[in-house]
């Protein structure tokens, strides 16, 4: 009886096989479609970070501070007047 045992294949050894397989082509369909609108919205997103950091940079542009009025030193060697 124990010879009959060991001469069947055992249920451990063996791996079970899925009873659906879906093609590699099915998948590759399905994925790109949110791919490319993934990438449409990063274009979209990069350009709209572009257009902010150009209108901070408009913002931050020199001409349009206000002009500070510093009093400058009275002796000539000092480093302040020397860069003006």
């Amino acid at each position: 009886m124990q010879e009959s045992l060991n001469n069947q294949p055992s249920s451990s050894t063996q791996t079970p096989q899925p009873e659906f397989w879906v093609s590699s082509d099915l998948l590759l369909s399905l994925a790109v479609g949110p791919l490319l609108v993934g990438m449409a919205f990063g274009s979209r997103v990069l350009d709209a970070l572009q257009q902010v950091g150009s209108a901070s940079e408009e913002v931050f542009r020199g001409d349009r501070l206000p002009m500070l009025n510093l009093k400058s030193p009275a002796s000539p060697t000092s480093p302040v007047s020397e860069r003006h």
